[in-house]
């Protein structure tokens, strides 16, 4: 089951609603911040916790048991790719959404399924974040392969 009980008050009664608990893997602590805010903004999910590289996303994957990992392809110790798969192996009722500062291609995509994610985001499009965890944690996939470039040669 996704989530944690959550208690709320709604017209005086008290009510339990679940919310799907989601760790945040990225070696910049700016973009880590960046995500929590928006995440938290929403009220949907609970952040329960950061890692600061692939290992450490493992680790902490472990030790919260998360129901989704957000995760950024290029970290030091072990990329999101290797984390991804090593959660994926360890724990497989995890849910991952690769993100990513280079392009999202067809290449990529490939590589992210083979690692065990269900999705995969260019920071770019962040503003996608949020489309794209309601719809891994409904047990879909969120593919968004990057626009084509538009320079010329």
């Amino acid at each position: 089951m996704i989530g944690v009980t959550a208690m709320t008050e709604a017209g005086g009664k008290r009510k339990n609603r679940m919310r799907p608990r989601i760790l945040i893997a990225d070696d910049d602590a700016v973009i880590r911040k960046m995500i929590r805010k928006l995440l938290e903004q929403s009220g949907e999910w609970q952040v329960i916790g950061e890692a600061v590289d692939g290992a450490d996303a493992v680790a902490k994957s472990e030790e919260l048991a998360p129901d989704l990992v957000v995760l950024d392809l290029t970290m030091p110790h072990m990329s999101g790719l290797d984390a991804g798969s090593e959660i994926s192996k360890r724990f497989p009722q995890i849910h991952m959404l690769l993100l990513t500062l280079h392009e999202i291609t067809p290449q990529l995509v490939n590589a992210a399924t083979r690692a065990g994610f269900q999705g995969a985001l260019s920071k770019a499009m962040s503003m996608q974040l949020a489309t794209g965890i309601k719809t891994i944690l409904s047990e879909e996939q969120f593919f968004r392969l990057s626009p084509p470039s538009n320079t010329v040669r």
